[in-house]
């Protein structure tokens, strides 16, 4: 109870400014100082600086999630402009900054990346999509040609039918990036995945599989979930390929997971896709650390 009090009277804008001048009346220094300074880990540090930047109630430094085209020096030059920090003094706060800053601008980037590669619907009167498309069954079936574009052998990788197009709907070309760069990057995890997809027993729909665990993968994203493993993990400005690999992992331990329920059939799919789900969340909030992949 009194915890929360605290958080309420520290993310309230009155007591919480209050709070800051306190501390800076004390310490000598200004809360984005007192974080790079402090002993927590890199993850915590990020997490602080992004929440203090979010609730600045300057224009200049809490936009830093919503510009496609941040400027992390001179964000770090705003900030010591706007918090008056004596540069001479703390020289050792700027490099690190700048790091902190292009993890948090990076990320949020993304986010808009991975949606709109989501809302661009799968058009097979696009050449560009047609050829992603003919990528991933070549690298999945080499040597075997396809008769013609709507043919049943799309079935032999997990499609539900004679047009893959059909199947891309909730995910559009981000379910599609994701197979594609599964098979081009990947190509002995996305063939061992493929090979227990045609399990006698317990097989699923490889392609299709793939876009409903890509949906997972951006849903966690989406809704901040996946912003620790980021922070923690990636020591740059992460690209799609970060986002490809998580994907990639999800979808190697979902495999996983299934072969050891045994299903009776493909019926059994929602069920055990939603309890996967709920573990993947459980471990990522639990654990407040980077996922270990473990793909092939």
């Amino acid at each position: 109870m009194i915890l929360y009090l605290l958080n309420f009277l520290y993310l309230n804008s009155f007591t919480r400014g209050i709070f800051k001048w306190i501390l800076r009346i004390i310490t000598g220094k200004c809360e984005l100082l007192r974080i790079v300074y402090s002993k927590e880990p890199d993850l915590l540090k990020i997490l602080n600086i992004e929440s203090s930047l979010r609730l600045s109630k300057s224009r200049k430094l809490n936009h830093v999630h919503i510009s496609d085209n941040l400027d992390d020096k001179k964000l770090v030059q705003d900030i010591i402009t706007e918090k008056s920090i004596n540069i001479q003094y703390h020289s050792r706060f700027v490099v690190p900054m700048e790091l902190y800053l292009s993890q948090i601008s990076g990320y949020h980037k993304l986010t808009r990346e991975v949606e709109h590669l989501r809302k661009i619907p799968y058009s097979s009167e696009n050449s560009e999509h047609e050829d992603l498309l003919m990528k991933l069954w070549n690298k999945l079936n080499p040597g075997v040609k396809l008769p013609s574009r709507k043919t049943v052998l799309w079935e032999d990788i997990g499609f539900q039918g004679k047009d893959p197009a059909t199947d891309f709907r909730g995910m559009g070309m981000l379910g599609l990036n994701c197979l594609v760069y599964l098979s081009l990057c990947h190509t002995e995890t996305a063939r061992y995945l493929l090979s227990h997809s045609h399990h006698p027993k317990y097989g699923y729909f490889f392609a299709i599989v793939g876009i409903n665990i890509t949906s997972v993968a951006y849903q966690f994203l989406m809704r901040g979930k996946l912003r620790s493993h980021f922070y923690a993990a990636v020591k740059k400005k992460p690209l799609m390929s970060d986002f490809y690999r998580i994907f990639i992992h999800f979808y190697y331990e979902f495999d996983k997971y299934w072969m050891s329920k045994q299903p009776d059939s493909i019926m059994e799919f929602e069920r055990i896709r939603t309890e996967f789900e709920q573990i993947m969340l459980n471990l990522l909030e639990s654990n407040n650390v980077p996922l270990q992949f473990t793909f092939i």
